[in-house]
């Protein structure tokens, strides 16, 4: 197999033009990747965070929240709930949050800090929230 060794990663990612176009020096995408400024490297891995959650449906929408001591708290949507992670487990909000219509969307998260203490605001376009 042929090897070609890049010694500068003077490009960057490179992925809006098709890849026979894109420099030496440049890669075509970074998934599994993380992009270093001067180089690239292998993602290390990953980890699930609580109980492994089964079956069909994906997470939409993954944000980290601020509480006014400055503690983060990971939020998530999945299907029609609305979770945060504690310690060990993901806690859901309330009961189906979202609606039936709003399950496959991709929710999008704001962190807001203001006189009335940290907040977070949560919308996706088929939702009421």
């Amino acid at each position: 197999m042929k090897q070609f060794i890049v010694t500068t990663f003077r490009h960057g990612t490179i992925n809006n033009i098709e890849s026979q176009s894109i420099p030496d020096g440049a890669a075509s995408d970074s998934l599994n990747w993380l992009t270093k400024g001067d180089h690239i490297e292998l993602r290390r891995g990953s980890k699930v965070e609580g109980t492994e959650q089964t079956g069909a449906g994906a997470i939409t929408g993954i944000h980290i929240a601020y509480k006014a001591d400055g503690t983060q708290t990971l939020y998530q949507k999945r299907g029609k709930k609305l979770m945060y992670y504690t310690a060990s487990d993901w806690t859901e909000i309330g009961t189906d949050i979202f609606t039936t219509a709003g399950v496959d969307d991709d929710a999008s998260f704001a962190n807001y800090i203001g006189l009335a203490g940290a907040q977070l605001w949560i919308c996706s376009p088929n939702s009421s929230l």
